[in-house]
């Protein structure tokens, strides 16, 4: 049993955020095997959590990461390695002195950075250290710019390739400091070997499970309404362009007339999202405390994502529902499931629209989807096996040497 030191960003307690939930559940997993013990950031001074509620052993909160006083040469860089480094130098002194002090009472064997904006804090310890890059932001940056970057001004889209450098330039710093890095999908991990030319068994795909209570409902397929839903953060750019290219391209030219409504749910929304409401066929819930019972009487879920990256939690939660799933390429790329067998996926507009109301009027297709759908979830995607996986590559990074690592 080894003693591992995790460090974050905040108390993984807000389960409506798909970054929490995947640092929340990943605690749950290590706490089973070794004595885990927990340092995150926060604007207070209180705890935001037990640590027996997770298993750990103990917990440490640092203060957040300062938004002002910026020291005059966080303006000027090329990569955001550096970036506590050279904005705020005294904080990073305090937090890595705060850690050092940390790791001798804890008797500390291995680091797992669970947040990558806290690796510069960790970056300099000698001992064995993975990274959790959840989702590559180069690769979500390369998708944002394909769907959008014509409509962009000329200053916004040369800011936004100054954004895209220094990110490059980060991922590529962590990616060679640390042992071994955790990503949440073979498109992220694909992208991360390419930018720090590293190889192809530093980069570990680890992905994210589905939750108990996912698991445990279930969606009647007679109940079903001829309507479709959404779900998602809608403050989160890969969610409201999805819902403005469903709205655009796809529900208003082909699935308006035919008597099919469209629900979306999530918090966060725009007021040009909370406008479409307007339409007679078209419901926006905003936040819902009961997800599953909302969606439990339609007829699919849509996932008409064009741009993002990592994993769709909500294609994982509709197929443990046993809800139909419909969406594009890019929205399941992560998730691994067969076009036909677990889902249907659309390469344009007119398919997607095709294959919703294919899915609306054929029982017996919907049936057959979500029965294979949810034994693909249960086979793949539940967080015991996560966990396992997860484990495995504890082990390797304690068991094997150091890998060499260049300068962060």
């Amino acid at each position: 049993m080894a003693n591992i030191l995790l460090i974050t960003e905040s108390f993984p307690d807000d389960l409506s955020s798909g970054a929490h939930i995947r640092v929340h559940n990943f605690v749950r997993e290590l706490v089973k095997y070794d004595d885990c013990f927990l340092v995150y950031l926060d604007e207070g001074p209180e705890e935001r959590g037990a640590p027996e509620d997770l298993g750990l052993i103990d917990t440490c909160v640092l203060p957040a990461i300062p938004r002002s006083d910026k020291a005059s040469l966080g303006y000027f860089r090329f990569s955001d390695a550096s970036l506590l480094r050279r904005a705020y130098p005294n904080y990073l002194r305090e937090a890595r002195s705060t850690v050092n002090s940390l790791m001798q009472r804890w008797n500390i064997d291995l680091i797992i950075c669970l947040a990558p904006i806290t690796a510069e804090i960790v970056i300099e310890q000698e001992i064995p250290k993975l990274l959790d890059c959840c989702d590559s932001r180069v690769l979500a940056h390369r998708r944002m710019m394909a769907n959008r970057a014509v409509k962009m001004p000329l200053l916004e889209r040369l800011t936004k390739y100054i954004v895209h450098g220094r990110q490059r330039l980060r991922e590529r710093s962590l990616v060679r400091s640390f042992d071994y890095t955790t990503t949440i999908s073979e498109a992220d991990k694909k992208c991360l070997i390419e930018i720090a030319h590293v190889d192809d068994d530093v980069v570990k795909v680890v992905a994210n499970g589905v939750s108990e209570k996912a698991l445990k409902s279930q969606i009647q397929l007679e109940q079903r309404r001829r309507s479709v839903v959404f779900w998602g953060n809608l403050d989160f750019p890969p969610n409201w362009t999805a819902v403005e290219y469903f709205h655009n391209e796809i529900y208003l030219p082909y699935l308006m007339g035919r008597g099919i409504e469209w629900h979306i749910i999530g918090s966060g929304a725009s007021e040009s999202v909370e406008q479409l409401a307007n339409h007679p066929g078209i419901h926006v819930h905003g936040y819902v405390d009961d997800l599953y019972e909302e969606i439990a009487c339609h007829g699919a879920m849509v996932n008409p994502m064009v741009e993002g990256g990592g994993m769709k939690n909500k294609v994982l939660e509709a197929f443990a529902c046993r809800l139909p799933v419909v969406s594009t390429p890019m929205g399941v790329d992560a998730v691994g499931g067969e076009s036909g067998k677990h889902c249907l996926v659309a390469n344009s507009p007119e398919e997607f629209a095709e294959a919703v109301i294919r899915i609306l009027d054929d029982p017996k297709l919907a049936s057959n989807i979500t029965a294979n759908a949810r034994e693909f979830v249960e086979k793949n995607y539940r967080w015991d096996i996560v966990g396992a996986q997860l484990q495995e590559i504890v082990r390797i990074a304690l068991d094997g040497p150091m890998l060499s690592r260049s300068p962060a």
